[in-house]
């Protein structure tokens, strides 16, 4: 059997459905997003209990007697690793903050020159481990301080 992670399939959309909810200002409709991609219980039980531990998400879920999923939800959000994994929020990574701050620089460019540069540091970038770049990062950030 072929193992392969659900998370590109459920779980990062489903904590982008509950982020739309939270800009809409109502609670996310959990039941509706498993049943239209026909989720059994079991397993959407198991991903909100996985989002939950994971940090994700945070809100209050309630079980009837003999159900394994929740059936009554209440404040349903995204807590702050939820809204990173979503983009609400930057990375605390500071090598992918940096990464995501070079590719919104490279959509931002004015000209076709600039952003084949941005682009080449960004492809040598990706050659570098990402703990190396968030060390080189942490150094030149307290040696210099912010920047205006």
């Amino acid at each position: 059997m072929e193992m392969h992670s659900t998370w590109e399939a459920i779980e990062l959309p489903l904590l982008h459905a509950i982020r739309l909810a939270e800009i809409e200002g109502r609670e996310p409709d959990l039941p509706g997003f498993f049943d239209e991609r026909a989720i059994p219980e079991a397993r959407a039980a198991s991903v909100i209990d996985r989002l939950r531990e994971g940090d994700l998400i945070t809100g209050t879920f309630h079980k009837t007697m003999g159900s394994v999923f929740p059936r009554f939800f209440a404040d349903v959000r995204l807590t702050a690793a939820g809204a990173r994994a979503v983009g609400m929020w930057p990375s605390a990574d500071p090598a992918q903050a940096f990464i995501a701050a070079l590719e919104a620089a490279i959509g931002q460019a004015d000209s076709q020159e600039s952003k084949s540069r941005l682009s080449k540091a960004l492809d040598a970038l990706a050659e570098v481990p990402a703990a190396v770049l968030t060390g080189i990062l942490v150094q030149a950030s307290m040696k210099y301080g912010p920047t205006p």
